[in-house]
Parts: C-alpha cells; sequence; structure tokens
C-alpha cells in the first residue's frame, strides 16, 4: 500500500473509538484513487465538508423507475397497512415516501435530506414532509418512525460522524430498519464520495452491536421480491439487510 495514502486515512479518515471496539478496524475498506479524484476531499477537524462533492446535475433523480420497484418490494415484504409512520433518510426528491403516501395516506411519511435542491425538486405531495438535516448531526426525535429506510447513506458518512449516524438509527428507528452499507467505492473517475465503505461482515457486526438484529425472514423475502422488478437497483441487493431494533 502507498504510505502516503495509509497516512491519509489516518489523519482524516479513520473509525473513532467506538466503531473501532465494535468493529475491530481502524479504517474503511480504502480507495486507492481517493487522493487522486476530484473534487478534493476538505475536512476541519476530520469533519468532511460535503456541499462541493455532491452536484445538483449529477445528483438529481428524474427516473421514478427504481423507486417504484423498491416500493412494489417493500409493499410484498412488508404489512404496510400495520406501518404507521415511514422515515427515509437520505431521502433525494422524495419519489419513495410520495408513492408511500399515495397509496397509504394514513403512514405518515417523512423524509431527511441535506440538499436543499432535491427539496425544490420534490414531488408536491410531500414538500411538507421533507425536512433539511444533517444525520451526521444529532437528530430530534420527532422523526422517529415505525419503519426507517436508509439506502445508499451510510458509506458517504465519514468515519468520524458515524457514531452520530449510528446512534441517530437507532433513536429514530421504533421497530425496523432497511439499510444498505456499500463496500465498494466508485470508478476511478468518479467523485469521492464513498468514504466509509465496509465487508458485509463488519457492517453485519456493527449494526448488531448497535442495537439492531437482522430479521433473516423478511431480509431473504425483500431480496427475493426484489429480483422480480427489472429497475431495482442491483447494488441495492449486495448488501441490503432488514433490521429490527433490540435496544
Amino acid at each position: 500500500m502507498n504510505p502516503y495514502l495509509y497516512i491519509y486515512y489516518f489523519r482524516n479518515l479513520r473509525f473513532n473509538y467506538d466503531e473501532v471496539i465494535k468493529t475491530k478496524r481502524l479504517l474503511p475498506i480504502i480507495d486507492p484513487f481517493i487522493i487522486f479524484r476530484q473534487p478534493k476531499l476538505n475536512f476541519r477537524n476530520r469533519s468532511l465538508v460535503i456541499d462541493n462533492i455532491y452536484q445538483e446535475d449529477e445528483e438529481f433523480r428524474d427516473s421514478l423507475n427504481p423507486y417504484l420497484a423498491f416500493f412494489n418490494t417493500t409493499q410484498s415484504s412488508f404489512e404496510l397497512e400495520k406501518i404507521t409512520s415511514v422515515l427515509d433518510i437520505g431521502c433525494s426528491t422524495g419519489h419513495l415516501i410520495s408513492l408511500i403516501k399515495n397509496e397509504y395516506p394514513k403512514i405518515n411519511v417523512k423524509g431527511i435530506e441535506y440538499f436543499e435542491f432535491h427539496l425544490t425538486n420534490s414531488p408536491e405531495n410531500i414538500k411538507n414532509n421533507i425536512y433539511i438535516d444533517d444525520i451526521r448531526t444529532d437528530l430530534d426525535e420527532k422523526y422517529a418512525s415505525d419503519l426507517v429506510i436508509c439506502t445508499e447513506v451510510a458509506e458517504h458518512i465519514e468515519p468520524r460522524a458515524l457514531t452520530n449516524f449510528i446512534n441517530n438509527l437507532n433513536k429514530l428507528t421504533n421497530k425496523y430498519l432497511i439499510m444498505t452499507w456499500s463496500s465498494s467505492y466508485p470508478d476511478v473517475y468518479g467523485p469521492p464520495q464513498h468514504v466509509s465503505s465496509i465487508n458485509y461482515q463488519t457492517y453485519n457486526k456493527l449494526m448488531k452491536k448497535s442495537g439492531f438484529k437482522i430479521n433473516s425472514e423478511i431480509s431473504n423475502k425483500f431480496i427475493t421480491k426484489s429480483k422480480e422488478y427489472e429497475h431495482f437497483n442491483y447494488w441495492w441487493r449486495e448488501s441490503l439487510l432488514v433490521f429490527e431494533k433490540t435496544s
């Protein structure tokens, strides 16, 4: 390994004490291209400044198809009529919670998103249900929901903020958590967005020691059902798990 790369990770992207104890790892999976990617990562006391690495023209999600596939899979895997509230963390333009609200108007849907441009581009029926907030900070319990969805988020959270992030997941999940955590990084020309990638075993161990257990029955059902939908993003399937809160 490039010694400079190791030093770069140790200085900027090492795990907090809590995550080291729980995973027995000091660093996430190392992206060998991270120091060459553009734009360059900018840190303030190991906190990542993210505004310049996520651009509206690249992040805007105009296609409904993947979200419709995810919604159909969720509907087939859970008894949504028994769910009273759903929270989508990192909800982007809110397509998923919009679909849930249209089909299940009694469910209280909420979305948390960092970027204002996603709220601006969101469907009219859920503009008042999306909150601009930072999952890396201590969040208010007003977001707590029976079912929490957090996909394509964890690997984007810098290691210094993972303790807050995981504590928020525990605090805001009343019953179920649908989650992914990528073990990969972008191709060589992609922006430096995956800063906390971990493998499946580490992800499982970390969540288990953070107050969650895998619901194998629903997880397996979810994965199986997802294969029926052409537009279900395959990379969701690679690490998707359904957890239940234990503490």
